[in-house]
């Protein structure tokens, strides 16, 4: 009778093998009675993961579809947000300054006003001028970057002349910020000057 059953038994494992039964389970392992046997054909029946036996297959997990974020202009500002910055989401620059409008975001300025820091001159032109588009004295000497350029001075220097006086005090106390043999009588702040301040230094005769 037991040989009968240790015949079995193998055959049992067997088959248990054959069909993907593993042998770490115990029950396999140490299989000497019908009802052993019946539990590891039971896992059989169920079967492993991956549609095999053993395990039931797991349920596949399924991705999120991707957010395609739409950028017509290719100006780095997706569509829908463009009208956050007052910006057309067809049209790379917006306000015509020279600059994409995705850029001027990146830099502080504004894309949808042309000359940000209300200065005379287009973000664009300050950029390549080397001025600062956000400030409309970039070199700080109290002269506008525009009045700068009109009046022929340097906007990126804040004594054009090198003599000394500041350009926004030389217009202030009616010298000029570029010509050298024209100064302001004092420190050239421009602060509390005026144009009696002024003196002739080439005795030109002229302020």
């Amino acid at each position: 009778m037991m040989k009968t059953i240790q015949t079995a038994v193998i055959a049992i494992l067997t088959l248990l093998l054959a069909n993907g039964c593993a042998l770490e389970h115990s029950c396999y392992e140490t299989c000497t009675d019908d009802t052993c046997i019946d539990r590891c054909e039971q896992k059989i029946k169920i079967g492993p993961v991956g549609g095999g036996h053993g395990h039931p297959k797991p349920k596949t997990q399924v991705d999120p579809e991707p957010v395609v974020l739409v950028d017509s202009d290719g100006d780095g500002i997706p569509d829908d947000k463009e009208p956050d910055y007052g910006t057309s989401p067809v049209l790379f620059d917006s306000d015509a300054d020279g600059l994409g409008d995705g850029d001027e975001i990146l830099m502080g300025t504004d894309p949808a006003a042309a000359d940000s820091d209300g200065d005379g001159l287009k973000d664009g032109d300050e950029i390549t001028e080397g001025l600062d588009p956000a400030n409309p004295d970039s070199d700080g000497d109290g002269f506008g970057d525009g009045d700068e350029i009109l009046w022929g001075s340097d906007p990126t220097d804040p004594d054009t002349d090198d003599d000394g006086d500041l350009d926004g005090a030389e217009v202030v106390c009616g010298s000029s910020p570029i010509d050298p043999h024209v100064t302001c009588a004092g420190s050239g702040t421009g602060a509390d000057l005026d144009t009696e301040e002024c003196e002739d230094k080439d005795a030109a005769g002229l302020p």
